[in-house]
């Protein structure tokens, strides 16, 4: 990918990069919650929609920025990028098992704001352990 050695080119490159993952990363995230869309919440005003939201778009950043330094190819970059979605997807519906009698949704859908920086945290967290593995 030699014209990514242009610095203009390679932001402009990356960036549409880190958008179309971001956004695929939050399609998914809908899809995997069928009865609860944060997309609609957020509309809603729903603060701790956003806060959840924003941790997995945070997440995913750390992941596109690990991947962009690391990666030899924009497949390599997308794959790590995939595979942070997932697990975020993953560590997002183990709360729910891991912690009795709490449904993560419903808090969420109560506008509970701690339940949303704890999930925020567990992305963040996922994001950084990702970055790391690819370095």
């Amino acid at each position: 990918m030699e014209f990514l050695q242009q610095p203009v080119v390679a932001t402009v490159y990356w960036a549409l990069f880190g958008f179309v993952i971001g956004w695929v990363g939050l399609v998914l995230f809908d899809l995997s919650t069928p009865s609860y869309n944060l997309r609609a919440e957020l509309a809603e005003k729903n603060p701790a929609a956003g806060i959840v939201m924003a941790g997995l778009l945070f997440s995913t950043g750390l992941i596109i920025h690990g991947a962009m330094i690391y990666s030899d190819t924009l497949l390599n970059a997308g794959i790590y990028a995939c595979i942070g979605i997932v697990l975020n997807i993953i560590c997002y519906h183990s709360i729910n098992l891991l912690i009795p009698g709490w449904n993560l949704n419903k808090a969420i859908d109560d506008h509970n704001q701690g339940a949303a920086w704890f999930v925020f945290g567990i992305f963040v967290m996922i994001g950084y352990i990702i970055s790391g593995a690819i370095s």
